[in-house]
């Protein structure tokens, strides 16, 4: 069984990774060293192979790095995952604020309420209306409203 000797060019210590043939592609080196897990998924950052005591670049996947030699391996960033785009605008969404103090107006007038809860029940029936709160605002009186907790 033959040996790569790597190490990452801010480590002091040569990992070995064992492989079966005289030769191993730079690809198939990648992806053992990802499998090791020593190095996460490789994802955001790719490997920059390069041979120890030449300082040569393996730069092509398919190039063939042979048994027994010792590798410094460099980590560079990655493709970006999401696509970067430059330039484009993001769509923009128009508020009315006049016409929504005017449904505001309409569907509540300070005037006709009598006391602050019946200001606060018509303010939870706006905002049901409008669909940003479920379920808070009912019709029927709370049962529970009268009724306190004494604790023993």
């Amino acid at each position: 069984m033959a040996f790569v000797y790597y190490k990452f060019k801010s480590s002091k210590n040569f990992y070995t990774l064992p492989m079966n043939d005289r030769f191993i592609s730079v690809h198939d080196f990648k992806a053992d060293i990802f499998a090791s897990g020593r190095y996460g998924k490789g994802k955001d950052f790719d490997l920059l192979i390069s041979d120890a005591k030449t300082d040569q670049q393996f730069t092509d996947e398919s190039s063939l790095i042979p048994a027994y030699s010792s590798v410094l391996i460099r980590r560079v960033p990655g493709l970006p995952s999401f696509p970067i785009v430059i330039g484009e605008e993001k769509p923009k969404i128009e508020i009315n604020p006049s016409s929504a103090s005017e449904d505001l107006q309409e569907t509540v007038n300070p005037g006709n309420m009598r006391c602050k809860e019946d200001k606060i029940n018509g303010g939870f029936k706006i905002l049901t209306e409008k669909g940003f709160v479920k379920g808070f605002c009912s019709e029927e009186p709370n049962p529970t409203s009268g009724i306190r907790l004494l604790s023993v």
